[in-house]
């Protein structure tokens, strides 16, 4: 999920490229769209761009501290409502993104790449 339809575009090209029929995405909001029908996630760097001057991430976004903030208790609070099981991959994280309900799995990378379960 990716709120920039320029980046939806360019990954369903370099997956249809490459072959990859499995792969799906879509416009929106990970901190706003419910993910309830989904089994699972992969978050990277969520909202890091928020905080950057330089990446042109449309008009319409707000950004900054205070916007980094909110996107990332909105996916907190989105994440907290998944069920049991829901499977999440994070890579670059803060950690404030990730409700207490999950328990960390695995991790690699010196800590950057988190495997996370939803536990209830």
């Amino acid at each position: 999920m990716e709120i920039r339809r320029r980046l939806v575009d360019l990954a369903e090209a370099w997956c249809a490229i490459h072959g990859l029929p499995n792969c799906s995405f879509v416009r929106g909001d990970v901190a706003a769209t419910p993910l309830d029908r989904y089994t699972g996630a992969f978050l990277f760097n969520p909202f890091g761009e928020l905080l950057d001057p330089q990446p042109d991430l449309g008009s319409d976004l707000a950004r900054g501290t205070a916007a980094y903030r909110a996107a990332c208790a909105g996916l907190r609070q989105n994440l907290s409502r998944t069920p049991p099981g829901f499977t999440l991959v994070s890579y670059f994280t803060a950690g404030d993104e990730i409700p207490g309900s999950f328990q960390q799995r695995w991790e690699a990378e010196d800590g950057k790449l988190v495997g996370w379960v939803q536990g209830g």
